[in-house]
């Protein structure tokens, strides 16, 4: 998507031209897997400024579309970007529970790379909020994923 481009080259109001026109085509014809992408590039461009409420927002509306058509793949990268949005608002406890919320989506996907990339984030986090014994439980699948 031409959004994508402009945000990759910094030119964020191009980006967010092109998002918005994105959208509006995507309604049109309904076309929800492109919704919930659009809506997911412009949570990202709001993310990069910093707009985090607004970035949020936009992950959410992602979520719903990509539920609606029975998107896995891109329910896990948007449970992913609301646990990160959760994570730098510090609230740890929502961070946990969309990035388990991912885990869950990859495993049934049997998608390996992004099952270690959720187990990751979750020793992270744990890690951060001092729970050394749960921690340890996700350290321990890491490695028998690491294995296969």
């Amino acid at each position: 998507n031409i959004g994508t481009i402009h945000i990759k080259t910094g030119n964020y109001d191009e980006a967010f031209n092109s998002i918005e026109s994105s959208i509006s085509i995507h309604k049109k014809i309904k076309n929800h897997g492109g919704l919930g992408a659009a809506y997911n590039n412009l949570g990202y461009l709001y993310e990069l400024q910093e707009k985090t409420e607004e970035a949020l927002k936009f992950y959410l509306l992602a979520l719903e579309e990509d539920k609606y058509i029975e998107n896995s793949l891109g329910m896990s990268g948007d449970l992913n970007n609301i646990a990160g949005y959760y994570k730098k608002t510090g609230d740890f406890e929502k961070a946990l529970f969309y990035y388990k919320r991912a885990l869950e989506v990859n495993r049934g996907l049997m998608h390996i790379e992004r099952e270690k990339k959720d187990l990751k984030n979750i020793i992270d986090l744990l890690g951060s909020m001092g729970r050394s014994d749960e921690k340890e439980i996700y350290e321990k699948a890491l490695e028998e994923l690491e294995e296969v």
